[in-house]
């Protein structure tokens, strides 16, 4: 074996003392250079910083000089563009104004806040006894709600949020009140029901007014047997489980028009298309005593109003909000329906159903399966779904679904000076739509959809063609609750945008730019050519 290598002389505690120290000195001289170095940089950062706000300060000088010196050489143009566009708002209220006294309309103006609330507070203390007398007042506040979505539309287009507000609030107390009167009138049938008992020993009926419908259902004799309601009117077939057809209560069925939802403006990214449907169990009243010529009929809340139950029915003594803890156990109803046509336009690659939690304000997805949605023959659009739930149900599609656009134009027609333009639109679902814009309407000429054919090539309001064009599935109207992140529209921009557009597009073809795309942090960037 060779010799063992020397171990090296240890080193004393001095030694080692001595070398941490230095060690240590070395480490705090590098950590003050450090800090003295990001001292410089950020002091140097701070001097560039107030260096670039100052040049932009006197930018924004200069340029703010520019713009008055150049705002007053158009003052006459703008001047001249504001009394064109109140002198065109005066004439539409004066028209609206001839047009209610010509037809000697004696609904409430909607205008006036008082009236419109005398008005409301007044079908609220209607008595209601009949579905005929709910439809007559129903057909009036059609025609109020009608004006209160084409003053909101007004507002909107003058960029006037508040005022848009109110009619909103109106719009939603005449929808409460009108399905306030169809409650009356659901519990005023089943005070007295008998008249309605078919060959099956079960009591149906089925009301129904335009595009407002409504069923009732009742199976007296609690026949096990019972598997479905066929409620051919309403173009709806239910297939029920057993619990409900031995059930000691009614169930309900209402086809709600779009004019009646607006109390289902949903805060998630969803719309309601093609109406509402919805199920509701209603409690029965005492049943009334017969003796000789006399009906004895108990007097209680019922006889004015209905009471609904929650699905599945809790037991006597249980909570019902114990009943719900999940739907994995809960019976599933089969709701087969025809769907109003109205028109509609769907583009969601599959059908999407869900139901109205009015706690969230919103549309759930829970309980809900099975969903189909397939054209029939004629045209029209039947939907078939399974729900655990007894509510509002409807077929949705999604607010943000032709959003952002691909790409939009906006070029004169005609020659130099017209202000005729024609807007062209290219949405991400590949739908091509051009609206020709003239002074005080708006005029849609394409696509040519066959649901859209009464829209197309007719002068209308752009607001209210835009709001038509949503009721029917084609939502190209985006409102701030439409899009999020850098997509949301900045209100000031916008209408500064819209009124330097205005200006340009008679004489220039102005455009999309590339520049500008999802998720891009510039507020608003376009492209004219002469």
């Amino acid at each position: 074996m060779g010799k063992k290598g020397k171990k090296g002389k240890k080193k004393s505690k001095a030694q080692l003392e001595e070398e941490a120290r230095l060690a240590a000195e070395q480490a705090r001289i590098e950590e003050e250079e450090r800090l003295k170095k990001e001292e410089e940089e950020r002091i140097l950062r701070e001097e560039e910083e107030a260096k670039r706000k100052a040049q932009l300060e006197e930018f924004m000088k200069q340029e703010g000089e520019r713009l008055a010196e150049e705002t007053k050489e158009f003052e006459d143009y703008f001047k001249n563009a504001r009394f064109v566009t109140d002198k065109h708002r005066t004439k539409v209220d004066q028209e609206t104004e001839w047009g209610r006294f010509v037809d000697c309309v004696r609904l409430p103006d909607p205008r006036l806040k008082s009236q419109v609330m005398d008005y409301i507070r007044s079908i609220e203390s209607e008595h209601i006894d009949t579905y005929e007398r709910a439809f007559k007042i129903y057909e009036k506040n059609s025609g109020i709600i009608s004006e209160v979505v084409k003053l909101r539309l007004r507002a909107l287009d003058r960029y006037d949020d508040g005022l848009a507000a109110i009619y909103d609030s109106y719009n939603e107390q005449l929808c409460s009140a009108t399905l306030g009167l169809l409650d009356k009138a659901a519990a005023s049938l089943l005070q007295n029901p008998s008249e309605y008992l078919n060959e099956k020993n079960e009591i149906q009926m089925c009301k129904s007014f335009g595009h407002l419908k409504c069923g009732l259902w009742i199976n007296i004799n609690k026949n096990p047997r019972v598997k479905s309601i066929d409620m051919a009117d309403l173009g709806i077939y239910t297939e029920i489980p057993k619990s409900l057809a031995l059930a000691t209560a009614a169930i309900r069925i209402q086809v709600l028009p779009p004019n009646l939802m607006a109390n289902f403006t949903s805060q998630n990214e969803y719309m309601a298309v093609g109406g509402i449907i919805t199920f509701d169990l209603l409690s029965l009243p005492p049943t009334a005593k017969r003796t000789k010529t006399w009906t004895i009929r108990q007097v209680t809340p019922l006889s004015t109003n209905i009471s609904k139950l929650g699905y599945p029915i809790a037991p006597a003594g249980t909570d019902p909000s114990l009943m719900r803890t999940s739907s994995e156990n809960i019976p599933p109803i089969r709701v087969t329906c025809v769907l109003e046509d109205i028109g509609l336009v769907y583009r969601e690659e599959q059908p999407i159903v869900r139901w109205w939690s009015e706690e969230d304000k919103s549309w759930q997805q829970e309980g809900i399966s099975e969903v189909t949605l397939e054209t029939m023959e004629d045209g029209r659009k039947k939907l078939s779904f399974q729900t655990t739930h007894l509510t509002a149900l409807a077929l949705l599609q999604r607010r943000s679904l032709s959003f952002p656009y691909v790409d939009w134009t906006l070029r004169p027609l005609g020659e130099r000076g017209n202000s005729q333009v024609m807007l062209t639109l290219n949405t991400p679902l590949g739908d091509t739509f051009d609206f020709e814009i003239g002074e005080g309407y708006v005029k849609m000429c394409g696509p040519e959809f066959k649901e859209c054919e009464s829209l197309l090539n007719k002068e209308m309001n752009g607001g209210e063609l835009l709001f038509a064009l949503k009721e029917q599935g084609l939502n190209i109207m985006p409102q701030s609750a439409d899009l999020k992140g850098p997509e949301a529209k900045d209100s000031e921009m916008e209408k500064a945008t819209c009124k330097d557009l205005a200006s340009l597009c008679s004489s220039f073809l102005i455009a999309s730019s590339r520049w500008k795309k999802a998720g891009s942090s510039c507020p608003g960037v376009s492209q004219p050519q002469q």
